[in-house]
């Protein structure tokens, strides 16, 4: 079969049928049942196979076995016939005669009797369904047969619905009964595939202008349906082919224009390829192809066996000697080298030539614009040779004594040479110039060398690809984004790409899009890439030093590890179709749930995975993904060919997960694939439940401070009892020891004022010295009975005060306005002798710095006692409200004696309007019998301000 043929009818028709790709599938592929019957598309894009064990789904990688009417592992039987139908039903035959309608997840029967071996859909939306002898026309609303009549012939069925009006095969009047028979099939048609009506199962027109026919016993048949055409009478696929058996039951075309196979042993796929490929059995030589040159608008392959012409019938041998290297001379000649020397063919003959020197192993040659031929022998060096002359030995240092990998002719003259050892050596006509690493190579040894139109060179090496273009190098590799550093050729091609080859396939680039990267560290190179998915069904290899040949036409011929490959990059077949996505299962927590139901998931789910497909039968294992959990992620995740998702420990919300598939080609869907799902709380996870926490732990801290309020109070209580019972004992100290020695005084001063006569010198001091021991005496005995007293009044506050203020004028004594507010409450006595000690600090510092009226209020609450002095004099400076006065200290100990006691003491002043002094002690501190219930927030309040302001 030739590889590449001439047609009208399309690209597919141009190709041999031996060179479109066969992929199949069996029961190791998890195909249930081997034998296939009958295959459909429905507008959802899966595809449908009835098979020996019932009605199976195929997305083009997992297969699903569909159970009837929904009853678990019930299975239909043997299904012989498929039709999808315009309304995206399914319909679906039988061998018991059982008939049925699958749309969506609903299932409707109608039992018929009779095995059933064809279904179509009629143009009046009727469907028809032949069943042994008869036909029954059913209609999809009732289920119901409307019409019934015998069947002309039914030996063999047309697998397509509508055959075009071009098929020599008799028309079928939409009024009568019965199907299309192969008794119909034109005689010519018959007399070119040798076969007797009786041998053809089905036929199918493709697309493309081709009859495909479905035998018994001899695989499948194409016969083309242009008229004047002179390719063989028939072309057959069968088991030496690769087919699973050559008993095919159906053949069917899916929108794609894939076609589809099934036998009695499995099924099978034929896809037009992008790359078509030469082996022995298209007529080479051998598999392993060294080297390949393009003469005019043929192309030759070379091997250890010899040398191939590819012709547009296959390949012809055209010399039978090892050839070690090609190149294309600029006037239609082949050089080539042998292990006899230099041949040259042309014309379709060949002759070894003289060049005057020794030479057995040519590995590289090429010929420079201007006519001169350079080659390199392993054993002799590198040659310079003009025919009819003598060769020259290059002896340049560059290039002398070291191992020419690859040489290539520039477009204007120069010629370039590869060093194994990775430099690459240019000459320009004139002068030999070295490139090395420091150049900016990729480095490694140099495997292939190209230029393009626009005067630039390309180097393909061990390590990255390499740009030669105004004087200096560029480089790329992996790091770049090309899908490998180890680059085996490179060539440009139309439309301003450049095609690379690998060990794993090939790669298409833009131009552009490669200078952009070279000047954008960040930006990665985008690629088409080929591989066995395309056609290629062997790795790209570098057998010899010219692995890539490039037409006139743009037409790449390359080497691989099995014979050669070719493509045209002008003419690649797109895949325009794009691949319908579809949610097909999600398990939660390793349980299955149906998606075709409103999906509630259970508190607690920890692992939910959603399983979906993209169909796109041309090429499914390139099919691309990408998803989203609106939700959840911010953006849409990472293309990737994996066909599902998965999520761990999401939070209690509802969610709404989407899909987006693109083909082969990179086509993507439209409208994306949706799941709504809600996934419930557990009552840990609700808002009433975090609400109680948050109050639980609201209280806890309530009595975490009430604790610590009661035990720092408990601690001062305790510190209060201590200083009373020091009280105590200062207070008999005094009674037994001061005051005793003061009444001694007191009355030896009494004796004395009695015995000085009333006019003596002495007299009136005497007589002072006697009221000052009578007032201490009293003083004392006011202490005593203060250290003696476990309350202090109101009373005893306002006596202290008024003691103080004797200490100044009598004026000054008018000016105070003493007020008491609220019910009395005795005070604690330590507390009130540190409040009494307080409020003297402050009535004194009035009476000394103001001359108008001094305001002293005593409050009583059951929760806090308050101490306020407001008088109207000039105000206290803020440095001195802050730091005092240097070397007085009465601010300083009024603040030392409110924190011994929990008190707040807040002095506001401004100079002018007076000063403001408020001591607030709270109840539990200040009363001794504290009983207060009012406000919690309140005695919190108290009790907290009190507790950070402890000493």
């Amino acid at each position: 079969m030739c590889p590449i043929e001439c047609s009208a009818a399309g690209p597919a028709a141009k190709q041999g049928i031996s060179q479109y790709s066969l992929t199949q599938w069996g029961h190791r592929d998890g195909l249930p049942s081997a034998a296939i019957y009958a295959i459909a598309q429905t507008p959802d894009g899966f595809l449908w196979l009835g098979t020996a064990d019932g009605l199976i789904r195929f997305d083009g990688i997992r297969f699903f076995q569909v159970p009837l009417m929904g009853k678990g592992d019930t299975a239909f039987g043997k299904v012989k016939a498929l039709a999808a139908s315009a309304d995206g039903a399914l319909w679906v035959g039988t061998e018991t005669g059982i008939l049925v309608r699958i749309d969506g997840p609903a299932m409707k029967s109608l039992t018929l009797n009779l095995p059933i071996s064809s279904i179509r859909e009629r143009p009046d939306s009727l469907i028809e369904v032949e069943a042994s002898n008869q036909v029954f026309r059913v209609s999809p609303a009732t289920m119901q047969v409307t019409t019934t009549c015998q069947v002309r012939s039914a030996s063999a069925l047309v697998s397509a619905p509508h055959p075009p009006q071009s098929m020599p095969l008799a028309k079928v009047d939409p009024t009568e009964c019965g199907l299309q028979s192969a008794h119909n099939i034109a005689p010519s048609i018959l007399d070119r595939t040798h076969l007797a009506s009786d041998q053809i199962r089905s036929i199918l027109p493709d697309t493309d202008g081709n009859l495909w026919l479905a035998t018994r016993e001899s695989g499948v048949i194409r016969v083309s349906n242009t008229v004047g055409e002179a390719r063989a009478e028939k072309e057959q696929f069968s088991v030496v082919d690769g087919l699973s058996s050559d008993s095919v039951w159906t053949l069917f075309q899916d929108r794609e224009h894939n076609l589809w196979i099934g036998t009695q042993n499995g099924l099978n796929r034929l896809r037009y390829d992008k790359f078509a490929t030469m082996t022995r059995r298209s007529g080479l030589l051998s598999n392993n192809m060294t080297s390949l040159a393009v003469v005019g608008s043929k192309v030759f392959a070379g091997s250890a066996v010899g040398l191939n012409e590819i012709t547009a019938t296959g390949a012809k041998s055209v010399l039978r000697e090892s050839i070690l290297s090609l190149t294309g001379g600029i006037d239609g000649t082949l050089f080539a080298g042998t292990p006899h020397g230099l041949s040259v063919v042309k014309d379709g003959r060949s002759h070894v030539v003289q060049p005057g020197v020794q030479v057995t192993q040519i590995t590289s040659i090429a010929q420079s614009s201007t006519g001169e031929l350079w080659f390199y022998d392993q054993h002799g060096g590198l040659f310079r040779w003009e025919p009819g002359q003598v060769a020259i030995a290059v002896t340049t240092p560059a290039l002398q004594s070291k191992a020419v990998s690859v040489i290539a002719a520039g477009t204007h003259g120069e010629v370039w040479f590869g060093l194994s050892t990775g430099e690459i050596v240019l000459y320009n006509g004139v002068t030999f110039h070295q490139f090395t690493a420091a150049d900016h190579l990729p480095g490694g040894s140099p495997h292939a060398i190209s230029a393009d139109s626009d005067g630039g060179v390309w180097i393909a090496s061990e390590r990255g690809l390499a740009r030669y273009s105004g004087g200096r190098f560029t480089s790329w590799s992996r790091k770049n984004g090309l899908p490998g550093s180890r680059v085996l050729w490179a060539v440009p091609g139309p439309g301003g790409r450049l095609w690379l080859g690998y060990n794993i396939g090939v790669a298409s680039v833009t131009v552009s899009d490669l200078l952009h990267a070279a000047t954008d560290p960040k930006s990665l190179v985008p690629y088409d890439f080929y591989d066995d998915g395309d056609g290629l069904h062997s790795n790209p290899d570098l057998h010899g030093s010219t692995p890539v040949a490039v037409l006139p036409d743009g037409r790449i011929w390359l080497t691989t590890s099995e014979g050669l490959a070719t493509i045209d990059p002008a003419h690649i077949r797109k895949n325009p179709v794009a691949p319908p996505v579809h949610i097909v299962q999600i398990t939660v927590d390793d349980a299955n749930v149906d998606v075709a139901k409103a999906i509630t998931l259970p508190p607690r789910t920890r692992r939910i995975e959603i399983n979906y497909t993209g169909l796109s039968f041309t090429n499914p294992r390139k099919v691309t993904f990408r998803y989203r959990l609106l939700g959840f992620d911010s953006q849409w995740n990472i293309e990737s060919t994996r066909r599902f998702a998965t999520y761990t420990n999401l939070s209690p919300g509802k969610y709404r997960f989407e899909v987006l598939a693109a083909n082969d080609d990179g086509v993507w869907s439209t409208e994306p694939a949706v799941l709504d799902f809600t996934l419930l709380p557990a009552f840990y996870q609700t808002k009433w439940f975090i609400a109680l926490c948050l109050l639980a732990l609201l209280l806890a801290i309530l009595l975490l401070v009430r604790f610590r309020i009661r035990s720092v109070a408990d601690g001062l209580r305790l510190r209060f009892e201590e200083r009373l019972d020091e009280r105590a004992r200062v207070a008999q100290d005094l009674h037994d020891n001061l005051l005793q020695d003061v009444m001694g005084i007191s009355l030896q001063l009494e004796i004395a004022d009695e015995l000085t006569p009333p006019g003596a010198a002495g007299k009136p001091i005497l007589s002072r010295a006697l009221q000052l021991s009578e007032s201490a005496l009293a003083q004392g005995r006011g202490a005593l009975t203060t250290l003696r007293a476990t309350m202090v009044s109101a009373q005893d506050v306002l006596q202290t005060l008024k003691l103080t203020a004797t200490h100044f004028t009598e004026d000054r004594h008018q000016a105070i306005r003493y007020i008491t507010e609220g019910t009395e409450l005795p005070l604690r006595a330590g507390v009130g002798d540190e409040i009494i000690q307080i409020a003297c600090e402050a009535l004194r510092n009035a009476l000394q710095h103001t001359r108008g009226r001094v305001d002293v209020r005593l409050s009583y609450t059951p929760n806090v006692f308050t101490l306020h002095i407001h008088d109207e004099g000039p105000g206290i400076s803020q440095p001195i409200l802050e730091s005092g006065v240097p070397g007085h200290f009465g601010l300083t100990g009024m603040r030392e004696r409110a924190s011994r006691i929990a008190a707040t003491l807040t002095i506001e002043s401004k100079r002018g309007n007076g000063t403001q002094i408020r001591l607030t002690v709270p109840g539990r501190m200040a009363y001794p019998d504290h009983n207060a219930s009012p406000s919690i927030w309140g005695r919190l309040q108290a009790r907290w301000s009190g507790t950070h302001r402890q000493p």
